[in-house]
């Protein structure tokens, strides 16, 4: 999970769960907490997800005004 990997870095995280649009939901979790920086995963697999990005990611990338940190799974 998230905090077996930041807690040790030091790194300030949390967890929220929100219903709605997730990017948008995302962005507004990120302006009403603070945030310095917004991290999502991505979840493509196959061929043809290695070139691709889903829309949530995709809509954050165009609206975040923050630094976006998008981590792919390890192959």
């Amino acid at each position: 999970d998230a905090g077996s990997v930041l807690d040790p870095l030091g790194i300030k995280w949390t967890y929220i769960i929100k219903n709605g649009d997730p990017a948008r939901e995302i962005l507004a979790v990120a302006e009403d907490v603070g945030a310095t920086a917004v991290c999502v995963g991505s979840t493509l697999h196959g061929a043809i997800g290695a070139f691709l990005i889903s829309s949530v990611t995709e809509h954050l990338m165009h609206h975040c005004k923050l630094p976006l940190l998008v981590i792919r799974p390890s192959s």
